[in-house]
């Protein structure tokens, strides 16, 4: 088998999972879907960068192919990874007010310079 066909039943295996998750909790009071809805977009998230931002060796294909749950396992190594999505929220809310503060003293210079 080709790379690209693998890649092909990678990006199929990661929608199954993704979408085998999402009809799981269909069933579920509202309270519960509410509860998983951070797993949800964190596996969306993965599926996304898995399926379209990453190259992968033929061997690698392979090898993702033969896990039961990539998403599940990824997001797991996630949530006890060092880093957490407030402090990436944190530095990205900090860039948009540098960005946002910078363009003020633009504006207030080129008023003052008319």
């Amino acid at each position: 088998m080709e790379n690209e066909e693998l890649k092909n039943k990678l990006i199929e295996k990661l929608e199954r999972e993704l979408t085998d998750f999402k009809d799981s909790l269909k069933g579920l009071p509202a309270e519960q879907i509410i509860d998983n809805s951070y797993k949800i977009t964190c596996m969306q998230t993965i599926q996304d960068y898995l399926a379209y931002d990453k190259d992968y060796s033929k061997f690698e294909l392979k090898t993702l192919l033969k896990r039961e749950h990539i998403l599940q396992e990824c997001y797991d190594d996630w949530l006890s990874n060092d880093g957490s999505l407030r402090e990436a929220l944190e530095f990205s809310i900090d860039d948009t007010i540098d960005l946002i503060r910078d363009n003020e003293v633009k504006k207030e210079r080129n008023k003052d310079a008319r």
